[in-house]
This record gives C-alpha cells, structure tokens and sequence, in this order.
C-alpha cells in the first residue's frame, strides 16, 4: 500500500522520466562495460515521488534496468507506504539514504495509520554530527511509536511495554509525553517548518560536510565523532 495523493502525483509525470532515462542510458553499457548509477532524488514531496521512482526503476525487467543501478536520496520526505512496501523496497534499493534536520516536522506524517519509512535513515543534528541507522532502528525513526503502526497496534505496544516489559506505566508514558511535545513545540516555535525549507538542508549539509572535514584532518580516531551508528 501507497499513499494515493503521492502515487496520483508521481503517476503524473513518471512516463516522461523514464522516457528521458531510458533515451539517455540507451540500450548499452557505459565506456569500460560499468553500468550506469541512477541517482534518484528529492525534497519533501519530492522524496515521496522519487521514493515511488526508485522502486519502479528498480523493479522494472526492461532492457535499459539490465544496465542501470539505482540509488535513492531524499531531504525531508515523508512516509510513503506501509511496512510490506517499505520491507520490498528495502530488498529492491538498498543504497537508499534518507536525510532529515532533526526538528522537520514533515518526516514525522503520515503516522498512526500504518505507514513506515524506507532505507537508511540519516539524521542532521546540531554541530554537524549525523545519526545513521536502519530507519527502523531505535533512537533513528521519527516517530515515537515506531514505524508501519496503526491505531490498535500502537495500542497493544503500549499494553505490551507495561505488562509483558514490566515497565512502569510512568516510564511509557513520560517517553510518549517527551517525543510528543518535541514535535508539538517544533511545529508551534517554527523550527519544524523552517528546519524542512531546502536552504536549512543545505545548510546542515554544508555543516556536516565541514565537521567530517575538521575531523578527517585531525585524524583518522576523530572522524568517528561526526558520525553515529
């Protein structure tokens, strides 16, 4: 399952794109037998659509795919699909790169309805540092409550933390109430609108690119500190 308002979007202007690339890349390999790299790209809705075009150009058993590798990075896109099409794309584009600021808020959505973000998750926080993980993983998603959860399965996690966890009700609830109003103050102070703008991405990325300069320079052990797993 796909979002239809992004499909309807994509369904719009897909035919001339493949058109183009499939012209481009022709039916032959590139100078020294190497396939072309296909760099899928987009901000915001424009993630959402390139997230639909990379799994299209990677599932397609066309003469050009035989000689095309695909690669997808986004900027603040937001859920796409559900789990079973985040588990598929996943297997078809493993070199996704999902790029988000910390307080964009447009990452966060759709939620509570079952959808769930794709490929590596990559987080620009202050100071250049980068959180890079599965966007599954814990202390990566954006989302409280975890990726491809509807309503009642949020419901039953959070029955689950208490009684099959044995953690304190306090506890969950204090962890939700936190994730909650970072969003809620993010959205309300500004930051989660203007961290999603294309001149704050960037913005960070010139930052993170500078630190990973800084620390290469003052050693291979310091470069560590500009990237987080």
């Amino acid at each position: 399952m796909v979002h239809k308002g992004f499909l309807d979007a994509y369904d719009s202007v897909r035919r001339t794109c493949f058109r183009l690339l499939d012209d481009i890349t022709g039916s032959g390999e590139k100078a020294g037998g190497r396939p072309w790299r296909v760099l899928v790209t987009g901000h915001s809705l424009g993630g959402a659509l390139a997230t639909l075009a990379a799994y299209e150009l990677a599932e397609r058993r066309t003469p050009a795919r035989s000689i095309q590798r695909i690669s997808l990075y986004s900027y603040g896109a937001p859920r796409v699909g559900n789990k079973a099409f985040a588990e598929v794309f996943d297997r078809l584009v493993p070199d996704t790169w999902r790029i988000t600021n910390a307080n964009d808020i447009v990452p966060s959505v759709p939620r509570l309805m079952g959808y769930c973000h794709v490929g590596h998750a990559v987080r620009l926080g202050a100071d250049g540092v980068l959180r890079v993980g599965r966007s599954t993983a814990e202390g990566v998603s954006t989302d409280v409550f975890g990726e491809g959860k509807a309503g009642m399965e949020v419901i039953q996690d959070i029955v689950s933390q208490v009684q099959d966890q044995s953690r304190p009700w306090d506890e969950v609830y204090e962890e939700i109430k936190e994730r909650e109003m970072q969003l809620l103050n993010a959205l309300v102070g500004g930051q989660g609108l203007e961290e999603h703008m294309e001149t704050f991405y960037l913005a960070s990325l010139q930052q993170a690119v500078q630190a990973a300069a800084a620390a290469g320079g003052a050693g291979g052990a310091g470069q560590q500190g500009a990237v987080k797993k």
